[in-house]
């Protein structure tokens, strides 16, 4: 009363206050003047009985009466027809006074959800009056008291409170109530003093009350407000229009609905939720308005209607609510304010269930609830689940199931933060909250609460007495009627009956409903037609809800009904009303034709009244099914696309599996049979595991229990296909802590798609073989066989294969026993049994014709075509090497008695680890020493290594989930290096690990479409996306820089113990950071690590140093930032990203690049952080990353950066350690390309390039400039030119050292560095590089069966022969590849058959793609049209290929995804404006066959493209001007000490020549076979060059010129030599030339004057 008081300033009128509780009270309570009565339940309220929302409803309702004293009582309304005046405002300070009482209850928070979504709800419907409604009679009075006149009514209230501000507002009611106090009123009363204090206190006031009040009051419904952003310009549209929920379609309203909207709103960059101000007013007059100026990044979203203090929904645009998911799925979203997380929900659930929203956009919202803990979203959300819950429960048991998972999978978090037990400490909320959530995880039979609430009954049951915790209540009573008895629900109904405190019989009521047992359910629905029965009249409404809001009472209703309905009419119930209830929670058609059969049946006794209008009360549960029609699939497809896990009640562990291929008839359907034996870890009536492309025979199937005499043959089956799910529903529970088998016989298909149980082929004696080989890594194990196909779900596995007698079969294990059959002739191959237990994706099996090739102790054999035998030699040879060092690595031998290693024509992967029997392509396991090149030889062991170190990596420890697969293949692809590292030390791996997966890792990990290490993923495709760079590469890198950090010993101790502890288990990255701790008493490894695997990116550290003399200490500064490649993406994403961050670090007096040992630590919780004495003066260079051991880049100030580049320019450049080397060519490079780094410091550092020769730095350098190359081009063929120029000049050094054939002294690494250089040296048009190719290639055209061109020229010489060449060439090459036997060599002519510059062989070759008889194998059709696009002509004749032949293209491949791919693909080369544009005309010129979310995806594919012309046009003009600066400086490896000149100068008769004679004498200073100087306007005698040693002692030798060029455009003679001058001897160099006297006064000239007339 007090806080009224105060608000109104006007004390209460009467001297005192009489409040009753009356038993039996029709409404909730009655604002007599100085009277007030009410229900018991709402004014008597008992602690540790009553709940705290009974508590609240007492406050409130309180709250809610006293208000009337001033709103109702003091001005009361001149009609009822404004009704809203008094209840509106009641119902307004029911909310806030009672905030200003309880101030931790959150009320003004509660409102929002109580009453604005509340009345939201009720007014989208046709049916919703205006709150001011013209009424006259009883009935149409007492109508209007509804949820428009009271939660609308203070909903628009509180909305003009806030667009005129509060004092504002308060002091207008004050002047209302004391201008009107003791009369009657209208609104327009209300509005003129409200508009009054208005103007009075903003005299520039928008619009007045009046005129915004009277569109929310004379009409009904309110406004949806949609936002249309346009992310160019930055402006955005907002649109109105009138809200339905759902329109019929014979309405004749046609009233054209606009309201005066108040538009509050903000954005992410400036998030401002606590101002409500009015920013933009929409008028009446007005169905759309523009705001220009918001303030939003093309990143950002927008949020209106700021705490939704307007009574509007708003919608968006896709990309906004795309946006705003995004958002409120990171640990950002509380930034987001509490109520607009609660409005966004509701909204969107009400959007897409009036069709105005994707279902999928508004199941996005939802998903970020997983981290939601706070009271009102979760309130407003589950309002939303209500109505999906109720609909879902007609859509199938097992549908049901899968929606109750999600909404259990959502309330887990905030389960776990609220418990099952209330605690001391527990506010308000808290408890509200706890109900809430602990009503849905109990309703959906969560165990850990149902075993809550049925212990915390019996103890009620033992001791009546016993207090049960009074928010619980609800909760507990229910679950015990739910899984209780007779005797329950009578303790229950006796309780009610001799209670004392109603608020507890009140609570009865409402729970005894929740009973299972039909016949309770029915006595209690009795109740509701027997005088006497005990229920109150007010509160008989309660008993049928309670009933038919259970998902099995709505039966128990309807039968109720059919069979008392004379007892209803007789008792003078109202069946209509009956029926209206029970259509509201129908969930089935079956339900619906039930109820409404019965009305039909019994029309003529319930009379045309009842009938009409219970048939009416139908349509709800019609529109309701109508709805599920409509809506069901979608929302269940995506419900089921975020959970594809099993549930973790079963666990398997044994499988007998029995398999009969079929490779010899067409249909190439196999048949099997499986047992699997199990555990129950939880009492359960369904058996769910994975299947797929499996014809599954329910005859077969039988459940046998095996701790108990039992079987289980009743159930019923579902197959969900999305998920390859199949459902065993039983009629009986599964109990907890037994053993059971599943039997089941089924069939499936060898099909050629590389994936579960598929065939394979060759040809032998042109004869095609057929083979059938597995590959189910990671989710294809279910195309086999059903099974629990998740990688912790590990068993023992009994395999038997069967056969025909020409081939042979293969397993995990070595065969057993073999039978033949006597019936079908086949021969059984028996293998043992697995002796650990394993993940179904490394189970495999392989039955073919092959020959194998076995290792002298004959536990290694490699299986592949007779005809490949031979080849085998190599895999054969290395093989026991790399076990032998994984072994003594991880101190465990191979488990196994045997390795088999299968080479398979057709293969997806490029090897699978399976348990005992790797498979692999055949390019990965075959080699033949002169003809396969040195990197396919490295691959060959390489990968060997990879598939061997699974064996503990995967196979022994396997990932918990496929979130973690960099468990796996992280580990895998470090041991793929470090292993072979052992076996051939002179490769350099160690070194060749850094450029080719660190710094490929770098690229890829700098993209926004990057993902953490540990990322949540659960689709088939989601996983497969995880088979990345990210799970590869970085895990490794990031797995060296852990073995750096921890030192090699620790690393090393703590895999082993990882390897110990987990073997035979599953793990997560917290089990290895565990066990990586070992002899760790400081940092954690976890605390470091999960920096690095949980968040995507990683850092650039950039080092800023002080120079000052005066600085004694030798300060740095290191700075750390998520390094994105591109700038515009460094703004979308708002996460702060922070690493522990490993520093090394050497200087120039120091170079200590052997210690890896980490100097200082960059910290989470620092940006920066200063070292206070790195050790270097103000003249030496500074490099962090020692041996690029920490996966991050680095940055330095201009001045360090001269350091190091001025050092790498001189002799001693090698003091640097070639891994710096590459790193700091990798770093500079892309810092420059996301404009970071100044280009011309990057490039400045690139000259070192010419003193460089090693293979390591060259790799990182050519692959970075393989970018610069493609995108240059873009600027024409004479600025590209500069670009080529410069890269050979560079490569001068590196070609002569390498030459151009191999040496037979060459090591392994000189033979790869030789392939790349000649590669550039061609592509770039180097004369002697083509006559090596195309010399090479016509002596093998003469000769194919005989000549051996070098392997590792093969790509250079084929490439160059089919772009200098024609028809005849490229023919000669495609039959090569049709008939060698040897796939390494087909594999190498695929990838370079698209270098011919032949645009009609170029299409040819792509048709081939198309063509399923084209020769070419599915897994090599990639390798095509790369070949073709990745060649510079080749962009275009791809693009004019599609243009051609899309049509068929997705006719061969039934599918528009290689269209989509070869877009994309492209759009990452192409070079130039017109490109783009022609592709781009291409999608959307066929936008129409493509159809719409094609186009849009390759539409943004292009955007690759864009940036790549958007870098350009910023970025092309500074390297073009370097480039072209560059062009006419002299190179400094020969230096000028002195010069001879003679001089003849012509200056008579008009010749003006002069001739002359130079002899300059050259210091060599590096090692070069080109001499270059300057020279214009001269005419060289070419005879008169010559290059002779000073000293001519015969110890140098005199080199021959090869070659003499002058660029006339550079001015640079260059005089090229057959061998490198020798560095630190003397040359002279000798030339005779004519030059010209001309009249320009440059150079050497002519001028003239005049003697008595006479020119001289």
């Amino acid at each position: 009363m007090k806080s009224l008081e105060n608000f109104t300033e006007l004390d209460y009128f009467l001297p005192k206050m009489d409040q009753v509780a009356v038993p039996d009270f029709s409404a909730g309570a009655m604002e007599n003047w100085g009277l007030v009565t009410y229900r018991e339940q709402y004014i008597l309220h008992e602690e540790g009985v009553s709940t705290s929302i009974n508590k609240q409803n007492v406050a409130t309702i309180i709250a809610h009466e006293f208000a009337h004293k001033w709103f109702g009582n003091l001005v009361s309304p001149t009609w009822w027809r404004y009704t809203w005046l008094n209840e509106g405002f009641a119902r307004y300070f029911e909310f806030f006074t009672t905030h200003s009482v309880e101030t931790t209850w959150r009320m003004e928070d509660q409102f929002v959800v109580r009453q604005v979504h509340t009345s939201l709800s009720s007014d989208s419907l046709e049916s919703a009056h205006a709150l001011s409604v013209d009424v006259g009679s009883p009935s149409s009075i007492s109508s209007i008291f509804g949820t428009i006149t009271y939660n609308k009514g203070a909903s628009v209230i509180r909305m003009m409170e806030y667009f005129m501000t509060h004092e504002t507002f308060r002091k207008g009611l004050s002047n209302y109530l004391a201008a009107h106090g003791n009369r009657t009123a209208e609104p327009d009363d209300l509005f003129a003093s409200l508009d009054s204090q208005y103007l009075q206190d903003f005299p520039n006031r928008p619009v007045s009350v009046k005129t915004v009040m009277d569109t929310w009051t004379l009409q009904s419904g309110h406004p949806v407000i949609t936002i249309t952003r346009n992310y160019i310009s930055g402006a955005l549209t907002v649109t109105q229009e009138r809200f339905y929920l759902r329109r019929s379609g014979d309405s004749t309203d046609t009233h054209d609905y606009k309201w005066w909207v108040p538009l509050t709103y903000t954005s992410n960059t400036n998030r401002d939720f606590l101002s409500t101000t009015t920013r933009t007013w929409m008028n009446s007059a007005s169905s759309q308005i523009t705001i220009n100026n918001l303030g939003a990044s093309v990143n950002d979203w927008v949020i209106f209607n700021i705490q939704q203090t307007g009574f509007y929904r708003v919608n968006y645009d896709a990309q906004n609510w795309a946006l705003l998911a995004n958002y409120l799925n990171s640990d950002s979203f509380t930034n987001i304010h509490v109520l607009n997380r609660a409005q966004l929900l509701d909204d969107a659930f009400n959007l897409a269930r009036a069709g105005s929203l994707g279902y999928t956009t508004a199941l996005e919202i939802t998903k970020y609830l997983s981290r939601e803990t706070d009271y009102i979203p979760w309130f407003s959300a589950l309002t939303g689940f209500t109505y999906l819950d109720r609909r879902f429960r007609g859509y199938g048991e097992c549908n049901y199931t899968v929606f109750k998972s999600y909404l259990v999978g959502l309330l887990n978090t905030t389960y776990q933060t609220l418990s099952l037990e209330e605690g001391a400490d527990d506010d308000h909320t808290t408890k509200l909250n706890r109900n809430l959530i602990l009503t849905w995880l109990c309703n959906y039979g969560v165990e850990d609460c149902t075993n809550m609430a049925k212990s915390e009954f019996n103890k009620l049951l033992l001791d009546s007495d016993y207090r049960v915790t009074p928010d619980l209540k609800t909760v507990v009573y229910c679950n015990a009627l739910r899984y209780g008895g007779e005797e329950e629900w009578n303790f229950l109904w006796n309780r009610y009956l001799t209670h004392n405190v109603n608020t507890e019989q009140v609570l009865i009521l409402g729970v005894l409903g929740c009973t299972k047992n039909e016949t309770l359910a029915h006595g209690y629905l009795r109740k509701t037609i027997t005088s006497y029965s005990g229920i109150r009249s007010q509160d008989v409404s309660s008993v049928y809800p309670s009933v038919y809001n259970n998902v099995y009472g709505v039966d128990f209703a309807i039968n109720f009904l059919s069979q008392n309905f004379r007892d209803i009419i007789e008792f003078n119930a109202s069946v209509s009303s009956v029926v209206s209830g029970i259509a509201g929670a129908i969930s089935s058609q079956e339900q619906l034709d039930k109820l409404e059969q019965f009305i039909n049946d019994n029309a003529e006794e319930l009379g045309s009244g009842t009938t009409t209008s219970a048939l009416n009360n139908l349509q709800t549960a019609k529109r309701n099914l109508e709805w599920l029609n409509t809506y069901g699939s979608t929302i269940m497809s995506w419900i089921k696309q975020q959970n594809y896990r099993l549930p973790s009640h079963i666990v398997p562990y044994h499988y007998n599996v029995v398999l009969q291929p079929n490779l010899d008839d067409d249909t190439f359907q196999f048949t099997g049979r499986v047992e699997i034996s199990f555990n129950v870890t939880e009492t359960t009536d369904r058996v769910q595991l994975h299947a797929n492309d499996l014809e599954i025979d329910e005859d077969t199937i039988a459940i046998e229990a095996l701790t108990v005499w039992d079987s289980l043959y009743n159930f019923t089956t579902t197959e969900d296909s999305l998920r390859h799910i199949y459902d065993i529903k039983l009629s009986d529970y599964l109990i907890a802590g037994r053993q059971y088998k599943l039997h089941l016989n089924y069939k499936g298909y060898h099909r050629e798609d590389m994936a579960g149980f598929y065939r394979s082929y060759y040809y032998r004696n042109g004869v095609k073989r057929w083979l059938a080989s597995t590959h189910f890594q990671a989710t294809n194990a279910r195309r086999a066989f059903p099974c629990f196909d998740e990688p912790a779900l590990k068993a023992q596995f009994k395999i038997s294969i069967a056969r025909t007698e020409d081939r042979h079969a293969l397993s995990n294990m070595p065969v057993e026993t073999t039978e033949q059959d006597d019936v079908t002739g086949l021969w059984w191959d028996h293998f043992q049994e697995t002796p650990m237990p394993m993940s179904t994706y490394l189970v495999a099996f392989v039955v073919s014709d092959f020959v194998n090739l076995t290792s002298d102790d004959g536990k290694y054999r490699t299986w592949q075509r007779s005809d490949a035998v031979d080849q085998a030699q190599y895999s054969i040879d290395v093989s026991p090497p790399i076990m032998a060092a994984l072994e003594n690595f991880t101190e465990l031998d191979y488990f196994l008695p045997k390795v088999d290693q299968v080479a398979i024509p057709d293969f997806s992967a490029g090897a699978m680890e399976n348990w005992g029997l790797v498979t692999y392509r055949e390019r990965n396991i075959l080699f033949v020493e002169g003809v396969t090149p040195s990197n396919y030889k490295q691959t060959t062991l390489q990968v060997i290594a990879h598939e061997f170190a699974h064996k503990w990596f995967g196979n022994l420890v396997s990932p918990d989930w496929w979130s973690y697969l960099w468990l796996n293949e992280g580990f895998a692809r470090y041991f793929q290096y470090f292993t072979p590292a052992e076996v051939e030390p002179d490769w350099r791996l160690k070194e060749q690990f850094v450029v080719a997966q660190l710094q490929t890792a770098m690229s890829v990990d700098s993209l926004a479409s990057t993902h953490a290490m540990s990322a949540d993923v659960g689709s088939p495709t989601k996983i497969r996306t995880l088979f990345s760079s990210i799970s590869y590469n970085k895990a490794a890198a990031v797995i060296r820089m852990t073995e750096h950090f921890i030192t090699h010993d620790n690393f090393r101790e703590g895999l082993v113990n990882y390897l110990k502890d987990r073997g035979n288990d599953s793990a997560t990255p917290d089990h290895l950071f565990e066990s990586l701790n070992v002899n760790n008493e400081g940092l954690s490894v976890k605390t470091v690590l999960d920096t690095w695997s949980l968040q995507e990116g990683y850092p650039i550290i950039t080092v800023i140093r002080n120079y000052d003399v005066n600085n004694l200490f030798r300060t740095a500064s290191v700075h750390q930032e998520r390094f994105y490649l591109r700038r515009s993406e460094r703004t979308s994403n708002t996460h702060e990203y922070r690493w522990w961050v490993p520093l090394t670090y050497t200087f120039q007096s120091e170079r200590n690049f052997s210690s890896t040992t980490t100097r200082d630590w960059l910290r989470v919780s620092q940006e920066s952080s200063l070292i206070t004495d790195i050790g270097a003066n103000a003249t030496e260079w500074l490099i962090f990353n020692i041996q690029e051991i920490g996966f991050y880049r680095v940055n330095y100030d201009d001045t360090n950066w001269n350091l190091i580049i001025s050092h790498l320019n001189s002799d001693q450049l090698t003091d640097i350690h070639v891994l710096n080397r590459a790193q700091l060519l990798d770093d500079s490079l892309n810092l420059a390309r996301a404009g970071i780094l100044d280009y011309n410091t990057a490039l400045n550092l690139t000259l070192y390039l010419t003193r460089e020769t090693d293979y390591i730095p060259w790799y990182t350098a050519l692959s970075s400039f393989t970018f610069l190359d493609r995108t240059l081009r873009g600027l024409g063929d004479t600025e590209h030119s500069y670009f080529k120029d410069y890269v050979l000049e560079l490569m001068e050094s590196a070609r002569q050292s390498l030459g151009l054939t191999e040496d037979p002294s060459d090591d392994h690494v000189t033979k790869l560095h030789r392939n790349q250089i000649l590669t550039r040296q061609c592509n770039y048009g180097v004369q002697s590089c083509i006559d090596m190719a195309t010399s090479e290639f016509t002596n093998l055209m003469n000769n194919p069966d005989n000549y051996l061109v070098d392997p590792d020229l093969k790509t250079v010489v084929y490439c160059n022969a089919l772009r200098y060449g024609g028809e005849e060439e490229w023919n000669f090459l495609w039959n090569r590849y049709l008939t060698h036997n040897v796939n390494t060599e087909q594999v190498l002519i695929l990838g370079v058959l698209g270098c011919t510059r032949n645009e009609t062989l170029a299409h040819g070759y792509l048709a081939k793609t198309i063509n399923s008889d084209s020769g070419i194998r599915t897994q090599d059709l990639s390798t095509v049209s790369s070949s073709v696009y990745n060649n510079p002509y080749g962009v275009d004749f791809a693009i004019s290929f599609l243009n051609q032949n899309y049509r068929q293209m997705i006719y061969f491949n039934n599918s528009t995804s290689t269209v989509t791919s070869l877009i994309s693909n492209i759009a990452g080369v192409l070079s130039t404006q017109a490109q783009l544009n022609e592709l781009s005309s291409f999608i959307t010129n066929n936008s129409a066959e493509l159809g719409t979310s094609v186009t849009a995806t390759a539409l943004n594919s292009l955007q690759t493209a864009q940036n790549n012309l958007d870098w350009l046009a910023e970025h092309g003009t500074t390297i073009t001007n370097w480039l072209k600066s560059r062009r006419y400086r002299l190179p400094t490896d020969i230096l000028p000490d002195r010069y001879v000149i003679e001089l003849i100068p012509y200056i008579d008769n008009d010749n003006f020549t002069f001739n002359g004679r130079v002899e300059i004498f050259l210091d060599v200073a590096v090692a070069t076979n080109a001499i270059r100087l300057h020279a214009n306007d001269l005419d060289i005698n070419a005879t008169s060059v010559m290059v002779d040693p000073v000293v001519a002692d015969g110890t140098i030798v005199k080199p021959t010129i090869q070659s003499k060029v002058y660029s006339e455009d550079l001015q640079i003679y260059t005089i090229i030599l057959s061998d490198n001058l020798v560095v630190g001897e003397q040359y002279k160099l000798s030339i005779s030339f004519l030059g010209h006297l001309r009249s320009d006064m440059q150079g050497f000239y002519r001028s003239y004057y005049d003697v008595e007339g006479e020119r001289r």
